[in-house]
């Protein structure tokens, strides 16, 4: 679908709609009510699985799921495409098909990180680690994303932010939050002047996490309602409350362990009953996908 020259943030808003990443629990990330709060302790063991992508993508960033749990996607970084995955039994990474499906257009930065898509499929943000940017494109088939159309992008070099690895948004599309790479400890808000243009963002301020999780690096977060969740590099899952709105209100609550032997933990994705995470090791990716919670 060409959009050149069209207002993409007015393309998103009719798609996705007010407050319609609340409808599909936890997803979008911040603000607003209706969320379910987790209890990290009552955390179930992984339900793990590996796909050899030998050939087609050797080092897999970022994570998301299909609500119903039947496509699961990632940001490639070689090749530099954005690629899914079937999962024909919902939710069984066992059942995992090893074919990918693949964006034709290439994402233009030498390391894309990161992703998030809207609750309808149709729209897709990732990070430009490399360019200090933060991306978007337009699915013009809803959750297929061999229809990736033109991508914009804003850059935040001006703002302080260096080397972003994974984006939210809260409910409404009106406030961004980029995480930076995971020894700068940072997390940055934005305002949009136009509901999920990322072209329109303005830096606000940034919250420094490094003492609260001791200097434990964190790669993908997770914003829940009222709550934060970082995936730290250290085998952990760290939380934070907050306001909802403001980054600055972040207070450190909680962390949970997991048992992990793979190296370079990455991403996270979270709804009412899974925390899904990926690990990488040589032309291997592993999914990791954990719960139900109480």
């Amino acid at each position: 679908m060409g959009i050149a020259g069209t207002n993409l943030g007015a393309i998103i808003g009719s798609q996705v709609g007010v407050n319609t990443d609340w409808q599909q629990p936890n997803a979008g990330g911040g603000g607003g009510g209706g969320y379910t709060p987790w209890d990290l302790t009552t955390l179930t063991s992984a339900n793990d699985s590996n796909v050899d992508t030998t050939g087609t993508q050797n080092v897999a960033a970022g994570v998301w799921w299909k609500p119903d749990g039947s496509k699961i996607f990632f940001v490639g970084r070689e090749p530099k495409s954005l690629q899914s995955y079937a999962v024909p039994t919902a939710w069984d990474l066992s059942s995992i098909v090893a074919a990918a499906e693949t964006s034709g257009l290439v994402l233009v930065d030498f390391t894309p990180y990161g992703l998030w898509m809207s609750s309808d499929g149709t729209s897709v943000c990732w990070c430009g680690w490399s360019t200090d940017t933060i991306k978007q494109g337009v699915l013009s088939t809803p959750w297929d994303v061999t229809t990736l159309g033109s991508i914009t992008s804003y850059d935040m070099t001006a703002d302080g932010v260096t080397a972003p690895i994974e984006v939210r948004f809260n409910s409404d599309g009106t406030k961004m939050y980029v995480q930076e790479l995971p020894a700068n400890y940072k997390i940055s808000q934005f305002d949009l002047g136009t509901a999920y243009d990322v072209t329109t963002a303005v830096f606000v301020d940034e919250y420094d996490y490094a003492t609260d999780t001791s200097s434990d690096y964190s790669n993908g977060f997770w914003i829940n309602g009222n709550e934060i969740y970082l995936n730290g590099q250290g085998s952990k899952i760290w939380k934070f409350t907050w306001d909802g709105s403001d980054i600055t209100t972040m207070s450190y609550d909680s962390n949970q362990a997991y048992a992990n032997t793979d190296a370079g933990e990455g991403g996270l994705w979270m709804d009412d009953e899974r925390i899904c995470y990926f690990t990488t090791i040589a032309d291997k990716f592993w999914v990791h996908l954990w719960g139900p919670h109480a």
